[in-house]
């Protein structure tokens, strides 16, 4: 009595799992909140002045260790920007630590966007980067 009930809960099986791979589920809907990445607009030619400052940010890595590293801001009249660093030196690099502390001319790529009300300026390549005479008031 065993061997027939098993065989015919086994049967039952493999006649539900063949009905179920003959037919294709469909796929599931994706949420509707889900976020839509914003799609990234062309790079601009930028020309950007200011100072260049130094901070230490904390993160971690892929392992949850916790990482330091640098980042350079580049402060204007509108904001901070963050200057990108290779991980690298390679041709066409600008060695940003050298201009900490001093008034600069950024000329580079990237673009100006509105966030949540606030204009936003996101440089993605430095072209050149050179030392200016900072402007002093006149008495």
């Amino acid at each position: 009595m065993k061997h027939v009930l098993f065989v015919t809960v086994l049967s039952c099986g493999v006649a539900a799992s063949l009905a179920v791979a003959g037919e294709k589920a469909a796929p599931p809907a994706a949420p509707e909140t889900k976020a839509v990445k914003q799609e990234k607009p062309p790079l601009q030619d930028l020309v950007l002045t200011g100072k260049v400052i130094q901070q230490e940010k904390a993160g971690k890595d892929k392992t949850g260790a916790e990482v330091k590293k640098m980042v350079y801001l580049l402060e204007t009249d509108a904001g901070a920007v963050v200057l990108p660093v290779e991980g690298k030196k390679g041709v066409g690099t600008v060695d940003v630590a050298a201009f900490v502390g001093k008034t600069v001319r950024v000329t580079g790529q990237g673009w100006c966007r509105d966030v949540k009300g606030t204009k936003k300026t996101i440089l993605m390549k430095i072209t050149t980067m050179e030392e200016i005479a900072p402007e002093t008031a006149n008495p």
